[in-house]
């Protein structure tokens, strides 16, 4: 019976202890900016220099349930691609960004589909104008068959130019239904979406809203694209949004960033929000030097965030993990890094924690693709 049990609370241990760190790139750039947990393991995707063609190219890496590397990818066109964000739909995901390879624009929407097993069944490059520049940022669920990506699109003009909010829906064989530009007289960008029961919650940042320069923007609009209300938060200087996820008190909470405290350049800004927008608490988070927030998830007694900090006794940035409750207040922090830069783009939940992908720098200065598997504490 001593044994039995001793083999039950060795097995329940590396069930608890299921972590790793990876890195994963070649003699070029690699940086993970998006990560989906699946039922057999992760999908991370990003940009890489190393594989491909001589540009930058989409980057897919998928890991099983240990992280050991299932498969990878190299995606683009004989310019550059970039990915921002994938999305699961129909037997395999499709993803978004910016690319010079596809379209005939000067910078082209980039969508394309890849199968569950990594193949690339499409990519193109959509536009409106050849001069101008289009991006997607990050990806929604219209239904089995649909996605909606929220980006922005940049009209140039002649000795000026100005930029947009864009929605565009694309299905999952490359057709191409909706676009719309929308915006003030200055400039707005989107750079998350989130799919609602009655429509989609954007955020991103306006500079023709709001107290002046740039203010995070948000916008609930309703299936047909329709404003339902929208909301600016900022202050006297720049705050932007990354990324918005709903709570399960029926809100939104967004983080972002805020350069408006006295002293400092950059600090993490978090909004938590009511279900019309309306203001519960916000925050600035950070110390001496830059923090940028990026990503964000919800846990069961409150939130985690991931980005980096260069408030660290490390020359360069790191990984940084801070934990808020439901009310704003810090509860922990870790960071991850060595003594290069080394950066947090995405986090999502897993049953026994949450992973997290970014970059790190190597001793050559070359960065690689950083994927951390971490505890519901935040430790390795």
């Amino acid at each position: 019976m001593k044994l039995l049990s001793s083999l039950i609370i060795a097995s329940s241990l590396l069930v608890a202890q299921n972590t790793f760190e990876k890195r994963f790139g070649g003699q070029g750039e690699d940086i993970g900016k998006a990560v989906l947990v699946l039922d057999d393991g992760y999908l991370v995707g990003g940009d890489t220099k190393s594989f491909g063609r001589v540009q930058s190219d989409s980057y897919f890496i998928k890991l099983n349930n240990n992280g050991n590397k299932v498969w990878s990818r190299a995606m683009g066109g004989d310019s550059e691609d970039t990915l921002e964000a994938i999305l699961p739909i129909k037997d395999g995901f499709i993803f978004t960004g910016a690319t010079k390879s596809f379209g005939d624009a000067i910078s082209n929407l980039y969508v394309g589909r890849l199968s569950k097993d990594g193949q690339n069944e499409w990519m193109q490059g959509l536009y409106l104008d050849r001069n101008d520049h289009y991006a997607g940022f990050d990806l929604a669920k219209i239904n089995d068959n649909y996605a909606m990506v929220a980006g922005s699109h940049k009209q140039s003009k002649l000795f000026s130019s100005n930029l947009d909010a864009r929605l565009d829906a694309v299905g999952v064989d490359g057709d191409h239904t909706f676009g719309i530009s929308f915006g003030g007289e200055d400039e707005e960008e989107l750079r998350s979406i989130i799919k609602t029961a009655d429509g989609y919650v954007l955020a991103g940042y306006t500079e023709s809203y709001g107290k002046g320069n740039k203010d995070i923007y948000i916008n609930r609009i309703d299936n047909d694209a329709r404003r339902i209300w929208h909301r600016t938060f900022g202050f006297n200087e720049d705050e932007t949004a990354n990324e918005i996820i709903a709570t399960k008190e029926g809100g939104f909470i967004v983080v972002g960033n805020t350069s408006s405290v006295p002293e400092l350049s950059k600090q993490i800004y978090v909004v938590k929000m009511d279900s019309k927008g309306g203001k519960i608490w916000d925050g600035h988070y950070g110390y001496k030097s830059d923090e940028e927030g990026r990503g964000i998830i919800e846990v069961e007694d409150g939130y985690v965030i991931v980005g980096y900090t260069r408030s660290t006794d490390q020359r360069g940035a790191d990984v940084y993990l801070l934990k808020l409750d439901r009310n704003g207040n810090r509860v922990w922090q870790r960071t991850y890094g060595g003594v290069e830069d080394d950066e947090g783009f995405a986090i999502a939940k897993t049953a026994d924690g949450m992973i997290i992908t970014g970059y790190t720098t190597d001793k050559d200065k070359d960065e690689e693709v950083y994927i951390l598997k971490l505890d519901k504490h935040g430790k390795l």
